[in-house]
Order: structure tokens, then C-alpha cells, then sequence
């Protein structure tokens, strides 16, 4: 069984108007990445992407 983590945290882009969060899952046991996103904080998703593909 692989159990994932998520986490999630804000920065900034170029100065402190521009915030976004960033989240992300990672295996548990590894510490890989699987799979990240990042969102403006109004609702419109900047970027995602999904880094292994399952079996």
C-alpha cells in the first residue's frame, strides 16, 4: 500500500500582492513528490501536474 501526504503553504510571486498556494502530495515514506498545484487564491488554478503514473 502507498500512503501519500499533502501539504499546502502560500507565497509570493514578485512582491507580496501577488500570493499563491501551492499544494502538493508526497509518498510518505520516500519523501518523492507524486503531485503539486498551484492556485491564486481566487479560485483560478495556476498549474497542476501529476508526476508518476499508476500501474
Amino acid at each position: 500500500m502507498i500512503i501519500l501526504r499533502k501539504t499546502e503553504f502560500w507565497t509570493y510571486v514578485g512582491n507580496k500582492k501577488n500570493k499563491i498556494w501551492l499544494i502538493y502530495a508526497y509518498h510518505r515514506e520516500n519523501g518523492e513528490i507524486v503531485a503539486f498545484v498551484g492556485e491564486n487564491g481566487k479560485g483560478n488554478l495556476l498549474h497542476c501536474d501529476i508526476l508518476v503514473k499508476s500501474k
